[in-house]
């Protein structure tokens, strides 16, 4: 009897430890599922960046590209403006040289009067 009884805790002992490990088992496989859907699920996440961070660079570059268009028209406007500027200057000289001769003009005509 004391045979039986040691066989039969040896068996259940057996029993749990096979029970337990199948359960660890099975909880690590549920873990590694878990771990492998939420890799997947990263993956596709940092795909979707990876496409996001492309078309920011795609933008970003024909950003770069009309500031370099409006910085060169910039600077031909403001080549413009200042050659504009020495012609204002000049026409002003050559205007305000012209009205100095018309009041001469009209002082010796006063004058011979």
């Amino acid at each position: 009897m004391l045979m039986e009884l040691r066989t039969k805790l040896l068996i259940g002992a057996t029993a749990a430890f096979i029970a337990a490990s199948a359960a660890a088992g099975l909880i690590g496989h549920i873990r590694i599922a878990g771990l492998e859907q939420r890799i997947d699920s990263l993956k596709a996440e940092a795909e979707t960046m990876e496409t996001h961070a492309a078309k920011l660079e795609t933008e970003t570059h024909v950003y770069k590209e009309k500031i370099v268009l409006l910085e060169k028209r910039l600077a031909e406007v403001m080549a413009a403006t200042r050659l504009q500027d020495a012609q204002l200057e000049k026409l002003a000289a050559d205007t305000d040289a012209a009205r100095r001769a018309l009041d001469r003009q009209r002082r010796g005509a006063k004058q011979r009067s």
